[in-house]
C-alpha cells in the first residue's frame, strides 16, 4: 500500500512540475506582488507580456515588471478577506461585502464592524 501511495504521489508531483505558467496577457485583471519577497498581492492590469515577464499597471497608478510566478488571476468578490487602508493610513483586516461590476469600487467591513465604501487601490491580499 505504501508503495502505491508513493508512486501516485510521484506521478502527481511530476505533473505539477511540468505545468506551464499561467496564461495571462495584455488586458487581464490580476493580483500582483510589488516586490518578489512581498507577501501581499495588489490589484493590477497586465499591460504587456514578454515571455514569463508581465508589465503590470497597479490600481494606484504604479507599474512594474513581474514574473508570472508573482502574479495570479484577480479573484476578489463579496466574501473575500483582505486588508484595506483605513483613513489613518494603516492596513486592517476587512471583508468585501459588495463588489462593483467595474472590479474597482467596493463596500467593505472591517473587523471592528465599521463599514466603508472604498476602491481596490486601497486594498491588498495574501
Amino acid at each position: 500500500m505504501r508503495a502505491l501511495v508513493v508512486a501516485v504521489s510521484m506521478l502527481l508531483l511530476q505533473g505539477c512540475a511540468t505545468l506551464s505558467p499561467v496564461a495571462l496577457g495584455a488586458g487581464d485583471w490580476v493580483l500582483a506582488k510589488w516586490q518578489p519577497e512581498d507577501p501581499y498581492y495588489y490589484p493590477a492590469v497586465v499591460a504587456s507580456r514578454t515571455g514569463n515577464d508581465l508589465t503590470v499597471q497597479y490600481d494606484d497608478g504604479d507599474s512594474s515588471v513581474q514574473s508570472v510566478t508573482n502574479v495570479r488571476r484577480f479573484d476578489w468578490r463579496a466574501g473575500t478577506h483582505l486588508e484595506c487602508r483605513f483613513t489613518d493610513g494603516n492596513f486592517y483586516p476587512a471583508v468585501i461585502t459588495e463588489m462593483g461590476a467595474n472590479r474597482v469600487d467596493m463596500q467593505i467591513r472591517y473587523e471592528d464592524a465599521s463599514r466603508e465604501a472604498t476602491d481596490s487601490s486601497k486594498c491588498r491580499d495574501r
